[in-house]
């Protein structure tokens, strides 16, 4: 269920805080970590300095597929293979992040 609301960008499901507020729920969407970025799914698992046990292999992981560089999350998945998904999987569950 991870990896298919990662993949599937256009089903619009997410428990971000800024898809939430899109949604007309009263959160903010601004991520917490000090950054004054959107906390959509993008920036919480490549970007936000809140989760980063984990990232550099992520990073590695990703620079071994054909992915262009610099990436964001949907460009990363398109150029993926069964063990990218399954490093994206391993952090989200490690930092414990809720997409």
């Amino acid at each position: 269920m991870i990896i298919h609301r990662l993949d599937n960008p256009s089903t619009n499901i997410s428990y971000t805080p800024h898809h939430l507020s899109r949604i007309g729920i009263d959160i903010n969407p601004i991520c917490s970590c000090n950054t004054q970025s959107i906390a959509d799914s993008n920036h919480l698992i490549l970007d936000c300095n809140r989760y980063v046990d984990g990232r550099d292999e992520l990073w590695r992981a990703i620079r071994h597929t054909s992915s262009p560089l610099p990436t964001n999350l949907h460009t990363a998945l398109r150029h993926a293979e069964n063990d990218l998904y399954l490093n994206f999987y391993k952090y989200i569950k490690r930092n414990n992040i809720t997409i």
